[in-house]
């Protein structure tokens, strides 16, 4: 009969939502879990240093990226940013093994280049097809004034020199870990910092951000935002909170479609 009719579809529909809303509560205990996750990876405090400064921000989408960053050592400090492809628990699982095994493989070699290439072999057995991670790393030397930059695919690293005010790319070979299992990387580039100097480490949610015309907030950009808005005193802090109020007036209200993350690295004037 109808009603029977009738009954029967509203008893599949009941089932239909309840299989749904525990679908849903299953995406929400992952997406808690991978926000966990996240934020263990990132530092609980900065590097004790006489004369660099290092500070890092990273803000999550609402999925949860695979953004991390974080710093290791004492008399010669190594500060890492990555981001890994995709979104949710399996990227936040990816960034905490490739962070584990980061912090043993640099611990022990004193080139960046040999270093990557060994977490690139190890990363290249863990990572499934399609799956891949960008990485920059920063050597800091106190005793000589000079950091020593690696990248594995992760871009762009930006140098602003405070004595000219002229901001230059750090430009790197490497292709992502998980890539090219058996990939050679490119001898450490050594930059000497002079007072006021400092080294920008990004992920591509800063430079790929939109605004309602579509428009991308861009690598340019961001190079004029530190030559005009930068002096040799600015410190850490303020200068990633320039960065921050710049990349969100310009998105005037357009969500960020991926993690943004930002670090600097700046030698005391």
């Amino acid at each position: 009969t109808a009603l029977l009719q009738m009954r029967t579809r509203l008893a599949e529909q009941v089932v239909a939502l309840r299989e749904a809303d525990l679908a849903r509560q299953r995406v929400e205990s992952e997406l808690e879990v991978a926000r966990h996750i996240q934020e263990a990876l990132l530092p609980s405090s900065p590097p004790r240093l006489d004369d660099f400064e290092v500070r890092g921000w990273s803000r999550e989408m609402d999925r949860v990226g695979g953004d991390f960053y974080f710093w290791m050592g004492t008399q010669r400090v190594t500060v890492i940013i990555a981001d890994v492809t995709g979104h949710g628990l399996a990227s936040a699982l990816i960034a905490a093994s490739c962070r584990a095994r980061a912090e043993a493989v640099m611990d022990g070699d004193p080139l960046l280049s040999h270093a990557l290439a060994r977490l690139n072999t190890i990363m290249s057995r863990d990572l499934v097809e399609g799956r891949f991670v960008t990485l920059a790393a920063v050597a800091i030397d106190e005793t000589t004034s000079t950091v020593s930059v690696g990248s594995a695919g992760h871009g762009p690293i930006l140098h602003l020199d405070a004595a000219t005010g002229v901001v230059s790319r750090i430009d790197t070979t490497g292709a992502p870990l998980g890539v090219i299992p058996d990939q050679h990387f490119d001898d450490d580039i050594t930059v000497t910092m002079r007072p006021g100097d400092l080294i920008l480490l990004i992920s591509d949610g800063i430079t790929e951000r939109t605004n309602p015309q579509g428009e991308l907030y861009g690598e340019a950009r961001l190079s004029r935002l530190l030559e005009r808005g930068v002096t040799p005193d600015t410190d850490a802090e303020a200068i990633l909170e320039l960065i921050r109020d710049s990349v969100e007036t310009f998105a005037d209200g357009i969500p960020q479609a991926d993690d943004s993350t930002a670090v600097v690295i700046r030698k005391r004037a």
